[in-house]
């Protein structure tokens, strides 16, 4: 279906306000391309990479031992953007990227930040948990340490699957396309299964970060399905401080009354194409609205009047 399509359709748009799972993916890795030029800097200084471990690299990732965290609490968010290795950081971005924008296309954007905080946390507290179960973590003689978006992609990847267990991608593919329950299993396999160190019998540190992470996905998702959001409060934090210095008020009412008057001239005077037309009983104009409405904040946004309308446009476009 036409409409179903371009409702659900992936946005990978680097210019768009709304698409924070790209912006997530930009800090990334603005975040790891910072890191490999201060690497250079090290060696360009002839400093070795042990050096750079322990006077920076240290300093900014999750340690297992949680006297460390009173010392370095930043630690708490630097650590879920700072990866280590091309590969590592690629596919973990990847996945990030894949589930993220399901949860964002069913949801909203505004329950990404949120919930990569919260999965990455949760992901952060159990790896913290698993310095006290394991005896081979007690007897280490280096430092436990994690860093990366592991946790949260877990938790991105849990929230998708609960909510839309029937979403599939290229439809061209078999019938009707692939379903993403199918690349769930895939991702988790594929994730547990490069991790798993048998050296000493060690369980690997991120299958306790992963646990974390997937278990507030279900947490938060679950709630979402009930009608609650519980990262709202911190999405509002968020907003009021990124648009702290662009209040609604900063425009002047002339300049306001200047624009509203060019628009109405170029938009609806100046248009080659009716500014009204109607796809079977509903109008275009309706039409985009929703559509808009449903890339802004999700389809659990829609009015039942709303989703009514959506799907009579839909039997008609077929």
């Amino acid at each position: 279906m036409q409409i179903v399509d371009k409702e659900r359709t992936f946005r990978l748009s680097l210019g768009e306000e709304k698409n924070m799972v790209t912006q997530l993916l930009l800090i990334n890795i603005t975040v790891y391309i910072g890191l490999f030029f201060t690497w250079v800097l090290f060696h360009m200084e002839n400093m070795t990479d042990a050096q750079f471990q322990q006077n920076l690299y240290t300093h900014i990732i999750f340690h297992a031992e949680p006297g460390n965290l009173l010392k370095e609490p930043w630690t708490l968010v630097t650590s879920l953007f700072t990866h280590y290795g091309v590969f590592n950081t690629f596919s973990s971005l990847l996945w990030m990227w894949f589930f993220g924008s399901i949860v964002q296309t069913y949801v909203g954007h505004e329950k990404i930040i949120p919930l990569y905080l919260f999965a990455g946390w949760a992901g952060l507290a159990v790896f913290m948990l698993g310095g006290f179960v394991m005896p081979s973590w007690q007897q280490a003689t280096t430092p436990i340490t994690f860093s990366g978006a592991w946790g949260a992609t877990a938790g991105f990847a849990v929230a998708a699957l609960m909510i839309a267990p029937k979403h599939r991608i290229f439809s061209a593919v078999g019938k009707g396309g692939i379903p993403v329950w199918l690349i769930g299993i895939i991702y988790f396999v594929l994730v547990l299964g490069a991790n798993y160190n048998v050296t000493g019998n060690r369980l690997g540190e991120m299958y306790f970060n992963i646990a974390g992470g997937a278990f507030m996905g279900f947490i938060y998702a679950h709630f979402l399905q009930k009608g609650f959001d519980i990262g709202a409060w911190l999405h509002n934090i968020f907003y009021k401080i990124t648009h702290l210095f662009h209040p609604k008020s900063e425009m002047p009412s002339k300049i306001v009354a200047q624009q509203v008057a060019v628009t109405k001239e170029t938009v609806f005077y100046k248009q080659d194409t009716a500014p009204y037309q109607k796809v079977g009983s509903v109008s275009e104009n309706k039409l985009n609205e929703i559509l808009d409405k449903i890339n802004a904040n999700g389809l659990e946004s829609l009015s039942d009047e709303e989703k009514e309308t959506l799907e009579r446009a839909s039997k008609t476009a077929n």
